[in-house]
């Protein structure tokens, strides 16, 4: 090639990589719109979800649904957007919010100080809390998690890593009664077979336990013990960036009333998820964010 073809192809060069640089820098300033400014522009605020149910997930027919799928979905048409969702693995969630990949993100995430140093929560959309199942039939009578912990003679079981011993002991109950499972089917075959009498797990998890296996039931409702006023719980809640403070201030707002209202609980309960998860209106979630109950 002589000297005049090579600046030619230079030139060419240049031009294409000023091109691609320039497209990728309207690419950032799209994802970096704030979510006042998508809807503004009629584009869909992107929500991501962890593909777990009944939070946000794959259907069998393919489509994304979820509670917490409607939740989004309802609160911003209601601030006159509409979302757009996708579905991501769980660990993904909080860096593609950090990321700007996408604007809300959701998965049942447990509101903790760590999280909000680096995201914005919404107000909770779960109280997680402890839920028990037995065999179906079994004669264990209880509305508190308080109340099972007298139970001296039964056998429980956990799995492994859960927060449910700490609350146990809590609700005055011995934590040496528990055994510890794997996974949730080792400890629903244990209750089946007899060798514990209660699995407990979240609320969630031993809904979920109960809808896929006839032969247990639920021990519903279980109220959480208390400690210092508050219930032993964690809560769970949709993360933004702290770049849309205050849209989330005005969506916090439409959320509540929301999640307070019988329509929230019509959900919960297509989704066979128990009222106990629902949170009270009157959480702090700032208090929530310094690791407070």
């Amino acid at each position: 090639m002589n000297a005049a073809g090579m600046l030619s192809s230079r030139i060419a060069r240049a031009g294409i990589a000023a091109l691609a640089g320039a497209a990728l820098a309207a690419a950032g300033a799209v994802q970096a719109q704030t979510i006042a400014e998508r809807i503004k522009g009629g584009q869909p605020v992107l929500h991501a979800v962890s593909n777990d149910a009944p939070y946000g997930f794959v259907g069998k027919d393919g489509r994304i649904t979820g509670i917490e799928v409607e939740i989004v979905s309802r609160v911003l048409k209601e601030m006159g957007g509409k979302s757009e969702t996708s579905a991501t693995t769980f660990g993904s969630l909080i860096p593609g919010i950090q990321a700007r990949r996408f604007q809300v993100a959701s998965g049942g995430i447990y509101i903790r100080p760590e999280r909000c140093k680096v995201v914005r929560f919404s107000q909770p959309s779960f109280m997680i809390g402890v839920g028990a199942f037995t065999k179906k039939g079994a004669a264990v009578k209880a509305t508190t998690l308080n109340e099972l912990a007298q139970y001296k003679d039964l056998r429980f079981g956990k799995l492994t890593g859960g927060f449910e011993s700490e609350a146990f002991g809590v609700a005055g109950g011995d934590k040496g009664q528990i055994t510890d499972f794997s996974d949730r089917t080792a400890m629903a075959a244990a209750v089946k077979a007899g060798r514990i009498d209660v699995g407990l797990m979240t609320a969630l998890g031993a809904a979920a336990a109960v809808n896929n296996d006839e032969g247990l039931e639920l021990i519903t409702p279980l109220a959480p013990p208390m400690l210092d006023g508050k219930p032993f719980v964690y809560y769970a809640g949709l993360a933004f960036s702290k770049e849309d403070d205050a849209f989330v201030d005005e969506f916090d707002k439409h959320m509540t009333a929301f999640v307070q209202s019988p329509a929230y609980r019509e959900l919960l309960a297509e989704y066979k998820v128990p009222a106990d998860v629902i949170p009270p209106a009157s959480v702090d979630i700032e208090a929530v964010c310094r690791g407070e109950r």
